[in-house]
C-alpha cells in the first residue's frame, strides 16, 4: 500500500478573509458574519452588531496555503493529476474543539473563519484519486483574535 508524503503547509495571518459561504459585511475594514446564536454577546465578548434586522459578529481568519506533495512515502513520484483533494484539520486550544475542512478541489489554499478568539492549530493531509490519505503535515499554530 502506498502512502502519500505529507504536504508542506504554511500559514498566513489575516483579520479580513476572502469570500466564504457565510453572509458577510465589512464595517470600517472589519469583517462581520451573520450570527444566529441566541446569546446576548458575540463569542469574543463584544456586543452583536445589528444591521438590516440581523445580528453580526466580528470574525477572525487564517489564510492557509500549502505546497502539494510530489512524492509518495515509498519514494515514487506523485503527479498533480493524482491528487483529488486536501483535508485541513484544526483544533482550538481553549476547549479542544476540533474539525475538518474538506477541500474537494485541487486548490492549494483555504480561508478558515472563526468567531472565537484563541490559539488554533492546523495540519493538512492530501487525498489521492484512489482515496488514500497522506500522513498529516507538521502542525502550525496561530492566535486568532485577542
Amino acid at each position: 500500500m502506498f502512502k502519500l508524503k505529507p504536504a508542506l503547509i504554511c500559514l498566513a495571518f489575516a483579520f479580513l478573509g476572502s469570500s466564504s459561504t457565510f453572509a458577510a459585511i465589512s464595517v470600517k475594514g472589519v469583517r462581520y458574519t451573520h450570527y444566529t446564536a441566541k446569546t446576548a454577546r458575540c463569542p469574543d465578548g463584544n456586543a452583536k452588531l445589528r444591521h438590516k434586522n440581523a445580528y453580526w459578529c466580528r470574525t477572525y481568519a487564517a489564510s492557509l496555503n500549502w505546497t502539494p506533495p510530489v512524492t509518495r512515502t515509498n519514494g515514487k513520484a506523485l503527479y498533480a493529476s493524482e491528487i483529488k483533494a486536501y483535508e485541513v484539520y484544526w483544533t482550538r486550544e481553549k476547549d479542544s474543539a476540533k474539525g475538518t475542512i474538506k477541500n474537494p478541489s485541487k486548490a492549494k489554499s483555504t480561508v478558515f473563519h472563526v468567531w472565537t478568539p484563541d490559539i488554533y492549530h492546523f495540519a493538512i493531509a492530501a487525498v489521492d484519486t484512489t482515496g488514500r490519505k497522506s500522513p498529516l503535515s507538521k502542525v502550525v499554530s496561530t492566535r486568532l483574535g485577542k
